[in-house]
């Protein structure tokens, strides 16, 4: 790379046609260290990706928007990483987080560590869900789990409360009156969740039918990750460590 601003952005994501501009807009403003994204699914490879999609906005979107709210914490995503090569220098360079699971959250990271700041634009980029079977996307949605609990262990444990659907329908068998008053908060709360999301993105993601398929994988998916201590990218099985950091597992690789 020869210039002086940087851009990665995964390979999977497509954006506006003033998406450059409005990024190096942002980079401008003064004490800004790097740019990131906010981002929704788009399910292009049948049933299973469009469910991706689904929890992308319904779910982890929202999550992210929360999070900023209450400032939780910051938030840097591989979606969109834009900063200047003065800033890459001072943070280390790319080379620093080769071995970080969540290497986009180590970026954003070491940039406020120079206290400089990490902005996202007023704007929503797609992601591209091409997951075609259950397995492909239970395993994809695992290693995102894993990733966020390695990041905030404490938090992940509080996603808990974020899944009232799953929990309604359990409880119909035991306490119907109780579940059935539950479900219908669940659905409501749900349902004008969805609605909002769908205005913020100018575009719909999913039917609302499969709402209550997508919050028990969402479930199942996090418990998954509560134990998930290793992870596949690109056909090899890399190991959790407690630093953060990932190495390749020679006994489950090759």
């Amino acid at each position: 790379a020869r210039h002086d601003i940087l851009i990665l952005s995964d390979s999977d994501m497509s954006a506006r046609h003033d998406y450059l501009r409005r990024i190096v807009a942002a980079l401008d403003a003064p004490g800004v260290g790097a740019v990131t994204c906010l981002y929704r699914g788009r399910g292009d490879s049948g049933f299973w990706s469009v469910l991706g999609a689904a929890g992308l906005s319904y779910n982890f979107l929202p999550s992210v928007i929360v999070s900023l709210a209450v400032k939780a914490g910051g938030v840097c995503m591989g979606s969109t990483i834009a900063l200047r090569r003065a800033t890459l220098n001072q943070i280390g360079g790319f080379a620093r987080f080769a071995d970080r699971l969540a290497d986009d959250h180590a970026v954003g990271a070491a940039v406020r560590a120079c206290g400089l700041a990490v902005v996202i634009p007023p704007m929503v980029i797609t992601h591209a869900s091409t997951d075609r079977s259950l397995h492909a996307l239970f395993r994809h949605e695992c290693r995102w789990a894993a990733t966020v609990r390695q990041i905030n262990p404490r938090g992940y444990a509080g996603m808990i409360v974020t899944f009232p659907l799953p929990f309604a329908l359990a409880l119909l068998a035991f306490a119907p009156w109780a579940g059935a008053v539950l479900l219908a908060m669940a659905v409501t709360a749900r349902t004008m969740l969805i609605a909002s999301v769908d205005r913020l993105c100018g575009a719909r993601s999913a039917p609302l039918w499969l709402l209550p398929i997508r919050d028990i994988l969402s479930l199942l998916v996090f418990f998954a990750g509560m134990v998930t201590g290793s992870v596949e990218w690109r056909g090899e099985r890399l190991r959790m460590r407690d630093d953060g950091r990932i190495a390749v597992d020679a006994e489950m690789t090759g």
